[in-house]
């Protein structure tokens, strides 16, 4: 591949940090010191677990084989000419943040981003980027995006509705009433504009929620307690 490249297009290898028993730091060290010097591969993005190929399902290689991001450290020290991006259980921008300060050059979120975006990206422009901009509101966001999309389907034909709503259907995960938004759109996406599918979906929702913007914390709630019990909880502490 990089022969066939010339050189014209930067090439990048993602892989786990080991596969069966062939698992140790040293057979990944000699892995990426390989590839990296007889491929001319200088970007690296490493899934911190390894891959059990007998006996576990994908969707359990992505949850059961311990995490060592130790090794991706390991590999940052040690070949400080390559550029490491660590994957593999990162769920939010703290975990982001801890990766990047302990000297990751990039981190790769996986099912988060699609299943907790808003939770998961919320705020990383500031927070990653140093973008002051206050950003938009999950409002806006989805109604550009959804006069997008119905571009696409109306120029496109062939592209499924159904598809297009999949990058913003658990953006109000955790809210009030997130699950009838998803409903909704679930409900009205075959018969309706993507537009105006979340314009009708939008009414289940609190405007508080839908004009929030990135970074900005999920207001507290005070709920009643029993009769003799002073103490007060928030719906953060319970959810």
């Amino acid at each position: 591949m990089s022969a066939a490249v010339r050189g014209t297009v930067p090439i990048s290898v993602k892989c786990r940090i080991g596969v069966d028993d062939i698992d140790s730091y040293e057979s990944l060290r000699h892995f990426i010191e390989t590839v990296s010097s007889k491929g001319d591969v200088k970007r690296f993005v490493i899934h911190a677990r390894k891959a059990i190929l007998k006996g576990l399902s994908p969707a359990q290689n992505r949850s059961i084989p311990p995490l060592k991001y130790d090794y991706v450290y390991k590999l940052i020290e040690e070949f400080p000419d390559l550029y490491f991006t660590i994957n593999g259980g990162v769920q939010d921008l703290n975990q982001v943040e801890e990766h990047l300060a302990r000297g990751a050059h990039g981190v790769m979120l996986g099912r988060a981003a699609r299943d907790r975006i808003w939770d998961a990206l919320g705020g990383v422009d500031a927070r990653v980027y140093g973008d002051l901009d206050k950003g938009k509101s999950r409002r806006e966001i989805i109604l550009d995006y959804a006069e997008y999309a119905d571009n696409e389907v109306e120029n496109a034909k062939r592209v499924s509705k159904v598809v297009l709503v999949k990058p913003f259907i658990s953006a109000f995960h955790g809210e009030d009433n997130g699950r009838l938004f998803r409903q909704a759109i679930s409900n009205n996406i075959r018969t309706m504009s993507i537009y105006e599918s979340v314009s009708h979906a939008f009414e289940f929702l609190d405007d508080e929620v839908l004009d929030r913007l990135p970074g900005q914390p999920k207001p507290e709630r005070v709920l009643s307690q029993p009769a003799g019990n002073a103490e007060l909880e928030t719906v953060a502490d319970i959810c």
